[in-house]
């Protein structure tokens, strides 16, 4: 299997390109950033370690993270952006394995 990796800044056309591959059945799409954004979602095993961290401040209504409030603190302060993304990457990581 050949992996293409799909890199570069906002609005570059990532998912121009992701969308055109995808309609071709010898390609199969993973979107990491969808599947970052799903490990921050309320049923996500990494809630009780953020709200252990930085307090259920973070929540939102459905007691998913606050990505607004979790990007004032990542942004703000490099060791925690390091610290998170320590909990995200294994997570991504692994549900790429399993949509191989």
């Amino acid at each position: 299997m050949i992996w293409i990796g799909l890199t570069g800044p906002m609005a570059c056309g990532k998912s121009s390109v992701a969308r055109i591959l995808s309609r071709y059945s010898i390609f199969k799409v993973i979107d990491a950033d969808l599947l970052a954004r799903e490990a921050l979602s309320a049923s996500s095993p990494l809630v009780p370690h953020l709200v252990a961290r930085w307090g259920k401040d973070i929540l939102d209504e459905q007691l998913g993270i606050n990505r607004p409030k979790v990007g004032d603190i990542i942004f703000n302060d490099t060791n925690e952006k390091i610290w998170l993304e320590s909990l995200i990457h294994p997570l991504v990581k692994a549900q790429v394995e399993v949509e191989k």
